[in-house]
């Protein structure tokens, strides 16, 4: 037995409003599912940048501080041989080879 089911015009029209209604809902539902689930990997792709850019800078900062103190000269110059940094210790080896240039020539 097949039941037929008459609706009169405006039954039709709330039928349809909320069948529509109902399929709307459902997608703006999973919608903002997707979207939170998005949220949360932004959030820890945030996270896990700002740890890194916390770990490089405290990596640079120590190894600054090695050259900085180490017994050897370490410098860094341009392609040119512009002299861009120097750590002390190549100060200090540059200042007595100058100094030693100065005294060699006064005694020639």
């Amino acid at each position: 037995m097949v039941a037929i089911v008459v609706f009169d015009d405006w039954h039709a029209v709330v039928y349809g409003s909320a069948l529509l209604l109902s399929c709307v809902l459902l997608y703006v539902v999973s919608l903002n599912r997707n979207l939170r689930r998005a949220k949360s990997c932004l959030e820890r792709e945030i996270a896990d940048r700002l740890r890194t850019q916390e770990q490089l800078a405290e990596n640079e900062s120590r190894l600054r501080q090695i050259i900085a103190t180490g017994p050897e000269c370490v410098k860094i110059q341009a392609r040119d041989g512009t002299l861009l940094e120097m750590n002390a210790a190549g100060l200090h080896h540059h200042r007595l080879c100058e100094e030693e240039r100065s005294e060699s020539r006064m005694a020639d």
